[in-house]
């Protein structure tokens, strides 16, 4: 009887726990995971829309694994993109973290709109690699504004870096870029001039035809890494 008793204590004092500390527990799982506890009792069955911090991941290792199991590539991508619609549209915390790995390319306004959706939550670390078989594909402006921002990695083939006027990152210290098109001359000095406190800048494989003259100058900056396709020429760095 005395057991019986504990056991329903502690099932109140579960019941009885804040959403932001219901949150931070499903931190530590993975974002699908997380969503696995919804079955556990109706405490948790949208505990974790309250998760600050998300992670996506489908490389191609993924797909095969989970191919493997549902026997359909194209239901492997269907079931990802519904778990990464549902666990962001359903989200009512500030987001800490959004990391998303997409080895498939599912077309830019789907990756765009989760990236828009993470910015409205006032994400603070963003870490997106994806790439795109639709042309070029442009980044959306609001991403450049985003004051809660404090690291920005982006890995993306295929996507554009037209930085807009009035770049606000007032927070951001790492910016990481890697595969991504260089518009011209001024998407750099317009995206470092809004970069206040910015720390540590790297710029991997990027596609830099469209820039003559890459400058690279800032107060704050402690380490810069640079790596340049060799296939890129007339350019002066």
């Amino acid at each position: 009887m005395a057991g019986k008793a504990i056991r329903m204590a502690d099932k109140d004092m579960i019941f009885a726990l804040p959403n932001e500390i219901v949150g931070r527990i499903l931190s530590f799982l993975s974002t699908e995971e997380a969503v696995a506890t919804s079955v556990l009792s109706s405490r948790w069955r949208n505990a974790y829309a309250f998760n600050r911090n998300l992670s996506f991941v489908l490389d191609n290792l993924d797909i095969m694994r989970r191919t493997t199991i549902l026997g359909s590539r194209h239901l492997v991508i269907n079931s990802f993109l519904r778990l990464v619609d549902k666990v962001l549209y359903s989200n009512v915390s500030n987001i800490e973290q959004f990391r998303l790995t997409l080895w498939e390319d599912v077309g830019c306004s789907c990756v765009s709109g989760w990236i828009g959706v993470a910015i409205t939550r006032g994400v603070e670390h963003l870490d997106v690699i994806t790439i795109s078989d639709w042309g070029l594909s442009t980044l959306p402006g609001d991403l450049f504004r985003v004051r809660t921002l404090r690291t920005l990695k982006l890995e993306l083939m295929q996507f554009r870096l037209d930085v807009p006027n009035d770049v606000s990152l007032l927070n951001l210290t790492n910016l990481h870029f890697k595969f991504v098109v260089f518009l011209d001359d001024d998407s750099v000095k317009k995206l470092l001039s809004g970069c206040l406190v910015l720390e540590n800048l790297s710029i991997e494989f990027c596609d830099m035809k469209n820039i003559n003259t890459f400058d690279i100058s800032h107060a704050h900056m402690k380490s810069f890494n640079f790596q340049l396709n060799l296939d890129l020429e007339n350019n002066n760095y």
